[in-house]
């Protein structure tokens, strides 16, 4: 009587929940993106419907290269974010940050199941920590050689939402096309203000000049990296011609040694002969080899 009782109380549940346009076994939240700037405080909210029996929390937390651990589990916060000052102030409906950090950027999925029925519901949530700009790191080469492909590289890493560049030569903005500056009309050069990469695809004397990068995210001031000067040589045609020359002088001179040695018959074999052995078969001996040639008395 008591399991017809149950299962019609649970019937006339879903009935009531389907006519109030709420789904059966919802996990839903009411901000899915939240922002919120580095080393303050943020909640994560998680909700779910009625028909949840003996309903069990857990949150797990996916960072941008995918890696997923555990935040709350089996009705407890786990020691990793326990130690980072994570709270649920309401049994896993909630998870309270007391300082968010960069590291804290990620996907939350709190996961709702019923004990009892063993249906269940997930719910993402996106927390973007905003981190502002710092000065990003350069890597821009001394010294190339006309007519080579040169990349310089630009990154900062920490800033989050993550940063855009820009380029500045001796101090002026380089436009993402040249082709629509007079000042660049004449390089062959593209900049990718995502990844922060100036490609100069065959560098040419006018490419030299004072580089520097900027990075920017809306979140704090942008900040440019230490400018540095970028000289552009002619290759050393001179010098490749006498290296030529000298190997060919040096090839020459060890086919002259060769040909000496040889003339000179070092590099021929000495043959050792056997001696010719004429075997010839023992004599026979006779009877008259045996015979006795002396005497004597016993």
């Amino acid at each position: 009587m008591e399991l017809k009782y149950c299962g019609l109380f649970g019937f006339i549940l879903l009935t009531s929940l389907a006519l109030d346009g709420i789904p059966a076994f919802s996990v839903t939240t009411s901000n899915p993106k939240p922002t919120v700037k580095e080393n303050q405080t943020v909640d994560l909210y998680c909700e779910y419907s009625a028909d949840f029996q003996n309903p069990r929390v857990e949150w797990k937390f996916k960072n941008p290269s995918g890696s997923t651990t555990f935040v709350f589990y089996s009705a407890q916060i786990t020691d990793k974010y326990k130690n980072h000052g994570v709270t649920t102030p309401n049994n896993g409906k909630s998870i309270h940050f007391v300082t968010a950090t960069r590291q804290d950027t990620g996907t939350y999925d709190c996961e709702v199941t019923s004990s009892t029925t063993g249906d269940f519901g997930t719910v993402s949530i996106y927390l973007l920590v905003q981190v502002p700009p710092t000065s990003p790191q350069c890597r821009i080469p001394a010294t190339v050689t006309t007519g080579t492909a040169v990349t310089l590289k630009c990154q900062d890493s920490a800033c989050s939402p993550a940063c855009t560049y820009r380029w500045f030569k001796d101090k002026m903005l380089m436009p993402v096309d040249p082709k629509g500056s007079l000042a660049f009309a004449n390089s062959s050069y593209s900049i990718n203000p995502n990844s922060g990469d100036l490609v100069f695809s065959s560098v040419s004397k006018a490419d030299a000049g004072t580089f520097s990068c900027e990075a920017a995210n809306n979140i704090g001031s942008p900040l440019t990296c230490t400018a540095a000067q970028m000289l552009v040589e002619d290759k050393n045609v001179g010098g490749i011609v006498a290296a030529v020359v000298i190997v060919l002088l040096i090839l020459a001179l060890l086919g002259v040694g060769l040909w000496f040695a040889y003339r000179r018959g070092y590099f021929q074999t000495k043959t050792q002969s056997k001696p010719n052995v004429i075997y010839q078969p023992a004599e026979r001996a006779t009877n008259e080899d045996f015979k006795q040639t002396s005497s004597f008395v016993v």
